[in-house]
């Protein structure tokens, strides 16, 4: 996954993957579960938290559309904040060039 600017970091979510994340959730219209939603949001989070840290929590993951496994996906971490408890990320799904999930992610 490539990264941007320090704090920052976008990735491409291969339908393949979305697929398999699909698998017997809603058959005759498959849409991303949110609990894989939030991983993804995590997954670049990490992204742009740096090498070695470690999450700590989802603090917030707000779903506003539902993501389709058909749908082009990226992933985007938009900024990075440390914090006296971790450094904390703010991350968004989008699909289609709309956001459909946004949130914020911890790490320690």
């Amino acid at each position: 996954m490539p990264t941007d600017a320090p704090g920052v970091a976008r990735s491409i979510v291969p339908r393949s993957r979305l697929d398999r994340l699909c698998a017997g959730h809603f058959p005759d219209d498959p849409i991303v579960p949110g609990a894989h939603i939030a991983g993804l949001l995590a997954e670049v989070a990490a992204l742009a938290a740096g090498p070695g840290a470690r999450l700590a929590e989802i603090e917030r993951c707000t779903f506003l559309a539902p993501l389709r496994p058909s749908d082009d996906v990226m992933l985007i971490a938009t900024r990075a904040t440390p914090s006296s408890t971790g450094t904390v990320v703010e991350a968004e799904v989008q699909a289609a060039g709309e956001c459909v999930a946004r949130g914020r992610v911890r790490f320690a």
